[in-house]
């Protein structure tokens, strides 16, 4: 609730609040709230809805999203109620106070009058445009009955994988959601649905697919979605009798759409194991691979000295009966076993640490 110094400097003789009666002024001096804001401080956009407010010091700069931009001065109103897409207000000066209230409160006493003035303000603010669907070039387009089918073919040339639509028709087994998805895989693409609102397409990354409800004959199908450009939907309807892609407007949009897109990727194919994979990672622990080789190298060395000292206790023992020769060569052979298991087991511990790192 304001207070009664700042309702006093309301416009109440201004519209639209000259436009309430008695009563209904006395509720929206309740329901009013006082704001003061500092430099650049967001007052109002499309993400804090259900705000109408007038500005009562201070200057505010009202913004779209394309860079155009208009100095709004004490007395002038902006909100939810001007429909203004892609705008936001920001205070254009220190010490900026602005009054507002719920933009629902503003609906519910809504009157030709009030109406009228909103259509004003908004026309000073935005005007008129051909709100008309333009065709667009430079975007694929696949023409059918079939409109699952021409979205997968138009989503696969523009993703550089083109597709015959006949096989694409083939492979499809119905229009619903499933069948699309199920004939996008094997396309090799990948659907991955998302719910959003028009804020949020600006956010995504296209081409993708939506389900239509704006056809003709009133039957929901499929289109592509290219993009967004400002306030228009880049999109190719394969119903569409000129056969061209188009940029839709929002107003044109919104009730065509349940806010459901299919976001069209290509499936990601497994990389072929070949040496331009193994080198790099070999030479990333060319240490370790190291120490296993030398390792191996030495246990091959041993291998040798088994045939050798048996040699020596044939020639020296047995020939020539040196017992004290057979002595050493019974510790040498023990030795070289011992010696021999433990490098083994070092050895393996590396190469099996080695491997995991390599991820073999």
């Amino acid at each position: 609730m304001i207070t009664n110094d700042v309702a006093a400097s309301l416009p109440w003789d201004a519209p639209p609040l000259s436009y309430l009666n008695p009563e209904q002024q006395v509720q929206f001096k309740t329901k009013a709230e006082i704001r003061r804001c500092k430099l650049g401080e967001l007052l109002w956009s499309e993400e804090t809805p259900d705000i109408q407010l007038i500005v009562l010091a201070g200057k505010v700069r009202l913004v779209a999203d394309e860079g155009r931009s208009i100095l709004l001065k004490p007395g002038e109103w902006v909100g939810e109620l001007l429909e203004l897409p892609g705008w936001k207000a920001r205070a254009a000066s220190n010490d900026v106070q602005v009054v507002q209230w719920s933009a629902s409160s503003w609906a519910v006493l809504s009157s030709p009058e009030i109406e009228r003035f909103w259509s004003v303000q908004r026309g000073r603010y935005q005007p008129q445009t051909d709100r008309s669907s333009q065709p667009v070039t430079g975007f694929p387009f696949v023409s059918g009955v079939n409109t699952a089918a021409a979205c997968l073919t138009m989503a696969a040339s523009h993703l550089q994988m083109p597709v015959q639509l006949d096989k694409v028709q083939r492979q499809i087994r119905g229009q619903r959601p499933n069948h699309l998805v199920e004939a996008a895989e094997k396309s090799g693409l990948h659907l991955r649905r998302i719910e959003t609102n028009w804020q949020g397409l600006r956010l995504l990354s296209f081409p993708a697919i939506a389900l239509w409800q704006g056809g003709a004959e009133g039957e929901p199908h499929w289109v592509m979605v290219y993009g967004v450009r400002g306030d228009r939907l880049i999109m190719a309807d394969p119903l569409d009798p000129t056969q061209t892609c188009q940029s839709v407007h929002r107003s044109n949009v919104e009730p065509a759409w349940d806010g459901q897109l299919w976001q069209v990727e290509l499936v990601q194919k497994q990389e072929r194991f070949n040496l331009s994979w193994f080198l790099p990672a070999v030479w990333s622990y060319r240490r370790l691979l190291g120490e296993v080789l030398f390792a191996s190298f030495t246990l091959q060395l041993l291998g040798l000295a088994t045939p050798l000292i048996t040699q020596v206790v044939i020639d020296k023992v047995m020939v020539q009966g040196s017992i004290p020769t057979l002595d050493v060569m019974a510790i040498a052979l023990l030795s070289v076993a011992i010696f021999e298991a433990l490098l083994g087991i070092l050895r393996l511990f590396i190469f099996t640490h080695t491997a995991r790192r390599l991820r073999l």
